[in-house]
């Protein structure tokens, strides 16, 4: 594992990095990426481990947003969504946030990365 650690962790942080903008918290997701590896390869061993190391780290950057958008006042979502269309704007501002939710566990589910 650690040398997994020393060739990965500076393309994991680049990757973060560009897509946080904040080091440190690019650091930390680097880190939780790096313990959901280590507690997945007793039940699995990728063909391509580098395709599936960042597999995890488009994931765990999809629940670090998912995170970051519940710290969020219901009146700053509609910046998240798109603009309502006349079927659209029969949904309510809600069932759209949970409708989005959905699909993104669903995707999680669906490619069997459910960490």
């Amino acid at each position: 594992m650690e040398e997994w650690i020393v060739l990965y962790y500076e393309k994991l942080q680049h990757y973060f990095r560009g897509k946080v903008k904040d080091s440190f918290q690019a650091e930390d997701l680097v880190h939780d990426v790096f313990i959901k590896v280590m507690l997945a390869l007793p039940k699995k061993q990728p063909d391509d481990f580098e395709a599936w190391l960042f597999t995890i780290a488009k994931y765990t950057l999809y629940d670090y947003y998912r995170k970051k958008k519940l710290d969020l006042l219901p009146e700053d979502y509609e910046y998240f969504l798109p603009a309502a269309d006349q079927t659209l704007e029969k949904i309510t501002q809600q069932e759209r946030i949970q409708q989005i939710d959905g699909l993104t566990e669903k995707l999680r589910v669906s490619s069997g990365l459910v960490c």
